[in-house]
């Protein structure tokens, strides 16, 4: 049986550099300090984050009429190489009008490509690491990429029924309440939001990035 012992701090302590044998830390108890996974890859500049929308600006949901898999709302497509594991996914309807919102998520084992979008850049949650994404984002689809294959949809939500006009609604799906979704590359994960009728809004989702070597 291994002796596995650790420091005792319940104040500040001193941090070690990269590379350098650190005692581990735990309460006075023995109990050990340890990061969650999230805020250690997040720590090491592996976290990324991108938004259909800027600012005070929203972008156009399509009518639940003109779905079509090959024109998503947002696009994450993960090249050959790269692994991604979502973190959160939001979408906000900002103007609803009066519809009966819905969204939903899928992922693939193909890339959906740029069809006819608007190209989107991700960002580092810890910018000073000068970080960059590998993979490719699009939103706001007005002419067809490519329907996500080989996965499926793992996340749907919206309203039993419609939101009165002027009225925002806010769906969230959340890595620690449902299962994990591990995206290798050649792959994509795909966002829809669609209404009864045309609405704006903006979609975001965050996801930890790993080289294939990485894990």
């Amino acid at each position: 049986m291994a002796d596995l012992k650790a420091k005792a701090f319940t104040s500040a302590k001193k941090y070690g550099s990269n590379d350098a044998t650190i005692d581990l830390t735990a309460t006075r108890d023995g109990a050990l300090y340890t990061a969650e996974y999230r805020l250690n890859k997040g720590m090491e500049g592996r976290v990324f984050t991108v938004s259909s929308a800027t600012a005070l600006t929203a972008v156009n949901f399509v009518a639940i009429a003109s779905y079509a898999a090959t024109t998503p709302q947002l696009v994450v497509d993960v090249p050959i190489g790269k692994i991604i594991v979502p973190l959160r996914i939001t979408v906000h309807f900002s103007l609803t009008g009066g519809v009966l919102p819905t969204a939903h998520a899928v992922i693939g084992t193909n890339n959906v490509g740029a069809g006819t979008s608007t190209a989107l850049t991700a960002f580092c949650n810890r910018p000073k690491t000068g970080n960059t994404s590998g993979c490719s984002c699009y939103g706001t689809y007005t002419g067809a990429g490519t329907a996500p294959t080989g996965g499926g949809e793992f996340w749907r939500s919206g309203n039993g029924q419609a939101l009165a006009a002027g009225v925002p609604a806010i769906y969230e799906w959340l890595l620690n309440e449902d299962p994990p979704e591990v995206i290798d590359g050649l792959g994509c994960l795909a966002v829809y939001a669609n209404a009864t009728t045309s609405a704006t809004g903006y979609i975001k989702t965050s996801w930890m990035e790993f080289s294939v070597g990485d894990l």
